[in-house]
């Protein structure tokens, strides 16, 4: 009841100063306005209308409350709906006594270090909450003093964590940048056992043994020890996957050296038998085999060498290690048998004396299938005077000789190891080798030379 009572004296005190400032409006209009009536009529809508506003008379100041010319308004820090208004009101009054204002003026000015949003709740207020400085700090506390509440704990420094792949240094800027939101900071052992914790097994192992307790004893050690994991890092970088790399070294201690490998002579070169076992059925190709990454190629890896074996780059057939213990497991389990009559074969005239290819030993030899080739004796050159590449081009200009290509350059596998994509022929009108290199422009001029006509043209005279 007693409350009811205390509304109702509010609300007729209010109706009255309402009042009395109507009435001296009113009398005002009397004295200046002939339109009196109509002007009363307006003021008596505004006062009346909840949507409308009215401004009460502004009280005069006098010189010694005028604010001083170098002040602005950018001068005062601004107060989001978020901050702390604890420090907001710190900062307002200090720096209004720096700037030498007049108390009188904060009510006026206070509005401007609002944000926007701030500034709406602040003019919804009812003229009597904002009447002195007083009014305004109590007002302004109690619409933010949620915010206080809201300042980092130590709990919120408990339950942070080291990122998985985050770095020692790093984590380090983190949790002070957290700390820093902290009003009332623990003592300094206290929080490097909440740092120690909070880290990951790498670090916290290390670490949490030693009875460290300042954050600058343990800045040098954790630097130390992420120092050692990058260099870990980098070395597992080069030489490959770091597990695989230990259980090597520790296989390589633990393995007794085995023995080298005794290989049966063959009597032919590798890749013979290479192809003469393809033929039979008896061996297969195990590529095609891609080329090895650039920092996984050891330094005998030749680009320009083809293994038939393994359909790729890198060796050749006749040095693959594989194919030759591939073939010697071949004779170890009796897949075919080498003669013991040619203990030192022959491979010019007989190059498959000593090997037969079944699922049982050939009673037959198969050398009886093998004509003996005679040697052709090595053919002679006349001397040009001039390089190759000098007598094609004077053939040719006098339409002598012609170019037999384009030739295209051949697959990888045919290529010779002394193929070269650098060089060019003109005769065969593609890559490989030079035109003065040419044999087969060199046999053909040869044959232009013993059929006669072109001497005069391939002579080069003595006074050249």
């Amino acid at each position: 009841m007693a409350t009811q009572n205390d509304t109702m004296s509010q609300s007729l005190s209010k109706l009255s100063e309402m009042l009395e400032s109507l009435n001296n409006r009113i009398s005002a209009l009397e004295k200046v306005n002939p339109n009196k009536d109509k002007d009363l009529e307006t003021m008596v809508h505004r006062l009346t209308d909840p949507h409308s506003h009215h401004e009460s008379p502004e009280f005069d100041l006098d010189s010694a409350t005028q604010l001083p010319e170098s002040f602005s308004a950018s001068d005062l820090a601004k107060f989001k709906p978020t901050d702390d208004p604890r420090f907001h009101l710190k900062g307002f009054r200090a720096t209004m006594s720096i700037k030498d204002i007049d108390p009188i003026l904060y009510p006026k000015i206070f509005p401007l270090s609002l944000d926007p949003l701030c500034q709406k709740w602040f003019f919804s207020l009812d003229e009597k909450d904002i009447a002195t400085w007083e009014d305004i700090a109590h007002s302004f506390m109690t619409r933010y003093k949620g915010n206080a509440q809201t300042s980092t704990s130590l709990r919120e420094l408990e339950i942070l964590r080291q990122r998985e792949k985050e770095g020692f240094t790093t984590y380090l800027a983190r949790w002070k940048e957290t700390t820093a939101q902290l009003i009332i900071t623990p003592p300094e052992n206290e929080m490097v056992k909440t740092f120690i914790s909070s880290l990951l097994p790498k670090y916290r192992n290390h670490l949490q043994y030693l009875g460290l307790e300042s954050f600058d004893k343990v800045y040098h050690i954790g630097v130390e020890i992420e120092n050692d994991i990058l260099k870990e890092s980098n070395k597992n970088d080069k030489d490959g996957d770091s597990n695989s790399y230990v259980n090597a070294i520790e296989t390589n201690q633990q393995r007794p050296k085995r023995k080298r490998r005794q290989y049966t002579p063959l009597g032919m070169s590798q890749e013979q038998a290479f192809d003469y076992l393809t033929t039979k059925g008896v061996l297969e190709p195990i590529g095609p085999t891609p080329n090895p990454m650039p920092h996984r190629r050891t330094k005998w890896w030749n680009p320009n060498k083809y293994c038939r074996y393994h359909q790729g780059n890198g060796h050749s057939t006749e040095k693959c290690f594989k194919l030759k213990d591939r073939i010697q497991d071949l004779i170890d389990n009796g897949s075919f048998h080498i003669s013991s009559r040619n203990k030192k074969p022959k491979i010019q005239t007989n190059p498959l004396s000593v090997l037969l290819i079944d699922d049982e030993e050939c009673s037959f030899n198969p050398t009886s299938y093998i004509t003996p080739r005679t040697r052709r004796p090595r053919r002679e050159y006349t001397p040009l005077g001039m390089t190759y590449t000098q007598a094609f081009d004077r053939l040719k200009s006098k339409g002598a000789l012609s170019p037999i290509g384009p030739t295209a350059d051949p697959p990888t596998k045919r290529k010779s190891p002394r193929w070269d994509p650098n060089k060019y022929c003109k005769y065969h009108q593609g890559k490989g080798h030079d035109t003065k290199e040419c044999w087969t422009l060199k046999k053909k001029l040869q044959d232009m030379l013993h059929d006669g006509g072109f001497h005069k043209i391939l002579t080069v005279n003595k006074e050249d």
